[in-house]
């Protein structure tokens, strides 16, 4: 049995346990249409222009016979859905409602492929942006940046200062620093000129560090310091003495 939709004319194969849900309404999948399947029903696929069976008496019930049950087990009155899916022409109709869940799943599955598609094809454009391609060496995606030869010490910047007394050691001083790199490309850690100044700013104390020196061991000296990156750094050193009232930071 088949019905067809009667706004869209979409064809549709129906089953008996179909039409007894909801005595026969039905949703048509390609335009959204309610309408009673039993209105638009016929035994075989139906022509373009042909009309549904309407009865001579509505009123009257059919008569079965046995010959007409016989015929029905025989699927000679019933077309099968084979013989549906042989019409190229009509191959699309055949779109049932319940069905909507496998589109909507492939829907969900197309929409992150296609933008992993769109990053591969254009990925060379992507990661000239710094931000982007230090996201990537996060994840292990590219081969990080070999460190430029050139190197600006200049373009590393203080964000933030500060010394006051080791809290656990006595005559000692504890310094932080954030800084960061302003240049537009990756270069090595600076190395780090500290000098202590007494109240006429004159040097009392001075030591340089080598990056080995104020970073984790954890940290890859190779792979320098990224663009508009921030550096925390705490360093621990002797203190000079009441003379000591200021310090100056030069990158080397």
């Amino acid at each position: 049995m088949f019905t067809r939709c009667p706004d869209c004319h979409a064809i549709y194969p129906l089953r008996a346990s179909w039409i007894a849900q909801n005595q026969g309404k039905m949703e048509c999948g390609r335009c959204g249409k309610f309408f009673s399947a039993i209105n638009y029903l016929f035994d075989d696929w139906p022509e373009p222009d042909e009309t549904p069976p309407i009865p001579l008496n509505p009123g009257d019930p059919f008569h079965l016979s046995h010959r007409f049950q016989e015929d029905i087990a025989d699927g000679t009155d019933e077309a099968t859905p084979e013989s549906a899916a042989s019409d190229p022409d009509q191959l699309d109709l055949l779109t049932p409602k319940s069905y909507q869940w496998l589109w909507n799943s492939l829907l969900v599955l197309l929409i992150p492929l296609t933008i992993a598609n769109f990053s591969w094809q254009f990925r060379a454009q992507l990661l000239k942006s710094p931000a982007i391609y230090s996201i990537a060496e996060g994840l292990n995606l590219v081969a990080p940046k070999k460190i430029e030869e050139k190197r600006d010490p200049e373009q590393f910047q203080l964000l933030s200062r500060d010394m006051h007394p080791h809290p656990s050691r006595p005559k000692a001083l504890i310094l932080s620093l954030t800084l960061v790199n302003r240049a537009d490309y990756r270069q090595g850690f600076p190395g780090l000129e500290i000098t202590l100044l007494d109240s006429n700013q004159q040097a009392i104390a001075r030591r340089q560090l080598h990056p080995r020196q104020y970073l984790p061991e954890k940290n890859d000296l190779s792979r320098g310091l990224a663009p508009d990156t921030l550096l925390p750094v705490v360093v621990e050193f002797s203190d000079p003495g009441a003379t000591a009232s200021g310090f100056e930071i030069r990158f080397l």
